[in-house]
């Protein structure tokens, strides 16, 4: 019991020592850690606009580090994720004329002449994340409206 109560206060006497001193001159830093969340806003379309065919989506993200990736949803459903960094331009290559399958019965992915909402999610190294604000954008593949005409004198 007595040598365990040395040793006790052996080590007490030695704590502070190793804690004071070290083998360099310049103190220990321990970096913050990253809590910044990125920035990202769709570039294009833009808000509103019709679009037809294969459009490119454009979106910017940005962070105090760097942006890992950048999840492009369109309608709230995830349907892609860019890591490829050109100046801060993450981009999705939108097919407004896309069919699906269901039941054997072939539809529309996107129905025409309706807005449809997108939005990106970017992400930087450590986790941290932004949403975008969602724009809309109409899909009109087809020209099913009729001109409209009217005099002028």
């Amino acid at each position: 019991m007595r040598s365990s109560l040395n040793i006790l206060r052996f080590t007490a006497l030695l704590f502070p020592i190793f804690m004071s001193t070290s083998c360099t001159d310049d103190p220990i830093e321990i970096p913050e850690p990253d809590t910044t969340a990125p920035q990202s806003m769709v570039l294009f379309p833009v808000d509103g606009e019709s679009v037809s065919g294969e459009v490119i989506i454009q979106v910017r993200a940005v962070d105090n580090d760097r942006v890992d990736s950048v999840q492009f949803l369109i309608n709230q459903v995830l349907v892609f994720t860019d890591s490829t960094d050109n100046d801060n331009i993450f981009t999705f290559k939108w097919n407004t004329n896309e069919n699906v399958t269901a039941d054997g019965i072939t539809s529309k992915l996107y129905s025409e002449d309706d807005y449809h909402y997108i939005s990106a999610i970017a992400y930087d190294p450590v986790g941290n994340s932004y949403a975008s604000v969602p724009i809309r954008s109409l899909v009109d593949n087809i020209d099913n409206e009729a001109p409209v005409a009217f005099f002028l004198a």
